[in-house]
C-alpha cells in the first residue's frame, strides 16, 4: 500500500470512530424529543436467581460492584430492562439509560449460553426478594 492510500485509510477510520461515538453519549427519543444519557459498563458475572439477575460489574475506576435487577423488568415491552443475547466480543456489558437525569432503563448484552464462564447461579442467601425490590437501578460509578 502506498502512503496516499494508507493516509486515506487512517482518515476514514478516524471519521468512523468520531461519528460512531457520538450516538453513545446522547440519544434523542423520537416521541417527545427528550435526551437519553447512556453509560456503558463491563459485566464480570451474571448470577441467575429466582427473583432476578445479580450483575457483577466493573465501574470506571475498575472496582467491582453488584446490581440487582428484577426479572419483572424484562417481562413487558417497554419495561425497565432489555436482555440482548449476543456473541459480540465486547459482551457481556450493560448500558444504563438516564432520561432527564433519572434512571430510565437498562440493556444487558449477554452471552447466550449458560455454559459460558460469565454465568453462575445466585446463592440462596443473596436470592431474596428484598434484594430485587428496587424500582430504580442504583449504579456505583466511583
Amino acid at each position: 500500500m502506498n502512503r496516499k492510500a494508507l493516509g486515506l485509510l487512517f482518515a476514514a477510520i478516524a471519521i468512523i470512530l468520531v461519528f460512531g461515538a457520538i450516538p453513545l453519549t446522547a440519544q434523542e427519543a423520537e416521541d417527545d424529543g427528550s435526551v437519553y444519557y447512556v453509560k456503558s459498563l463491563v459485566i464480570e458475572q451474571v448470577a441467575l436467581g429466582d427473583y432476578g439477575y445479580r450483575v457483577t460489574y466493573r465501574n470506571g475506576r475498575g472496582n467491582l460492584h453488584y446490581a440487582y435487577i428484577p426479572h419483572d423488568w424484562f417481562t413487558v415491552a417497554g419495561g425497565k430492562g432489555e436482555q440482548i443475547n449476543t456473541w459480540n466480543q465486547a459482551a457481556p456489558f450493560m448500558q444504563v439509560y438516564y432520561r432527564d437525569g433519572a434512571f430510565s432503563h437498562v440493556r444487558l448484552f449477554l452471552i447466550p449460553t449458560y455454559d459460558h464462564i460469565t454465568w453462575t447461579v445466585l446463592s440462596s442467601e443473596d436470592d431474596t426478594e428484598a434484594n430485587f425490590s428496587a424500582d430504580v437501578l442504583d449504579i456505583n460509578y466511583n
